[in-house]
């Protein structure tokens, strides 16, 4: 079949089907998320479970004294015996200075939204012209909005 037999609603179609397959894999993702919840409920309820056994274990030992656990100060006071504190201040080779404090910039989501439009920009070669566009479209407002977002940021420091 020629480029000129090809029906005028393929890019639609190509659109459609890129829009079914986001749909597809957020209703995946939302499914993962509730199996993952459950799952760590599981596990909080193991947990629970697991040290009312320890302290009903721990009141039996109770009338059978063994040898108490450290704390943590008896341990560190320990550890300083064995090995003797060093200074925490270490002079700089020359030329060298200390890093400055950097501040991150604070999470977007600009970048998986570039991404996903730099995926339909190149997905559509193989499918249409329409679909390129879409993808090109989507790049171009993720790129501003990710500009704006940091500048933004760099205003309010």
């Amino acid at each position: 079949m020629n480029d000129k037999t090809k029906p005028p609603r393929s890019g639609l179609t190509g659109i459609a089907s890129v829009l079914g397959g986001i749909i597809g894999t957020l209703a995946r993702f939302r499914v993962i998320g509730r199996e993952v919840r459950d799952l760590g409920k599981d596990l909080i309820e193991a947990g629970h479970e697991i040290h009312e056994t320890l302290e009903t274990s721990a009141d039996s030992e109770q009338q059978h004294p063994r040898e108490a656990l450290e704390s943590g100060a008896v341990i560190d006071n320990k550890l300083e015996q064995i090995e003797p504190k060093q200074s925490s201040t270490a002079e700089l080779p020359p030329g060298w200075n200390l890093a400055r404090p950097h501040k991150l910039p604070r999470p977007t989501y600009w970048p998986a939204v570039l991404a996903g439009g730099v995926v339909v920009f190149a997905w559509g070669p193989p499918t249409s012209w329409t679909v390129s566009v879409v993808g090109a479209v989507v790049s171009i407002i993720a790129i501003r909005g990710w500009i704006g977002e940091l500048r933004h940021e760099s205003k309010s420091e």
